[in-house]
């Protein structure tokens, strides 16, 4: 599994931003996310890369016209009860 933390650039709307985190949630292969409705739009996602490819995963921001900013991603062997951004 893999874990990617990033930022939300183009959106401030916190509707448009629960849109985002519901379409991310239904991709398939994506186990757990939360976008933040705060400053600084701060989201985190852990995926499976046996059933989804970042490029999916992109692809579903991409729809909702919100870009990245300050991509970290790493592998994880446990997934975390709770998920913050970092």
């Amino acid at each position: 599994m893999q874990r990617v933390d990033w930022q939300v650039v183009g959106s401030s709307c916190a509707t448009c931003l629960i849109r985002l985190e519901k379409k991310l949630r239904a991709t398939a292969g994506v186990v757990k996310v939360v976008v933040s409705i705060y400053k600084p739009f701060n989201a985190a996602l852990i995926y499976d890369r046996d059933q989804v490819s970042w490029t999916k995963i992109k692809a579903v921001m991409d729809s909702e016209k919100v870009g990245v900013a300050n991509l970290k991603e790493a592998g994880i062997s446990d997934l975390p009860l709770v998920l913050e951004p970092r």
